[in-house]
């Protein structure tokens, strides 16, 4: 698999559901525990998340 492509498996409408709520659960984790924190550290830390979370 070149990198950039889709697994052959992969269940893309779960898949994008996953994806959203992984970046709602950030951003309102943000909002409500860490306001202070600038938005760019949160942006910066997503993908690392989305990467791990994809690799379970």
């Amino acid at each position: 698999m070149d990198s950039g492509d889709l697994p052959a498996d992969l269940d893309v409408p779960t898949a994008s559901s996953a994806l959203f709520g992984v970046g709602l659960v950030v951003a309102v984790d943000w909002l409500v525990f860490q306001p202070d924190r600038p938005i760019s550290d949160v942006q910066e830390a997503l993908p690392g998340i989305v990467r791990r979370v994809a690799q379970t």
